[in-house]
């Protein structure tokens, strides 16, 4: 019986030492506010879903918009906790639910450390207020963030 104590006693003491120096607490690391907002791409429900790229060279759209659906995909840089795109009366499609954000796939930098998202966003046509759209984010002490701005035709 004695040395069952004995041999209980030294297995919790060396668990107890194990937990002790094998313990490290966690860190969690603040988020970097939002910096950067770009419309990488645009497609419509009525053109087949083929993404068309956005970039310095080629700013807008060339391919005729079809479809009851405009879809767009967003690099977002740094957490931010809104996004707004604008309807015609000046409310705020994603709030009220008449854009939808779909698809999240995240930017990894060191470490695997999430750094941003691209954001794939489904927004009715007939909610617009013109053939070009721009998306806001709000960044550190409630600055607002804007996107590129992209022009298109509809078809």
């Amino acid at each position: 019986m004695k040395k069952v104590l004995s041999l209980v006693t030294v297995t919790l003491l060396a668990v107890t030492a194990m937990f002790s120096i094998h313990t490290s607490k966690a860190k969690a690391v603040e988020a970097t506010p939002l910096y950067s907002l770009q419309i990488l791409s645009v497609t419509s429900d009525g053109n087949d879903f083929i993404w068309e790229p956005i970039t310095s060279s080629k700013p807008n759209a060339t391919n005729v918009l079809k479809g009851d659906k405009l879809h767009i995909k967003v690099r977002f840089m740094g957490y931010t906790n809104s996004t707004v795109i604008k309807a015609k009366d000046g409310r705020n499609l994603l709030y009220k639910g008449e854009a939808n954000i779909y698809k999240y796939d995240p930017i990894l930098g060191q470490n695997k450390i999430v750094i941003g998202w691209d954001k794939y966003i489904e927004i009715p046509m007939n909610e617009l207020p013109s053939n070009e759209i721009q998306v806001e984010g709000l960044g550190k002490n409630m600055k607002i963030i804007y996107s590129n701005v992209v022009k298109f035709e509809r078809g």
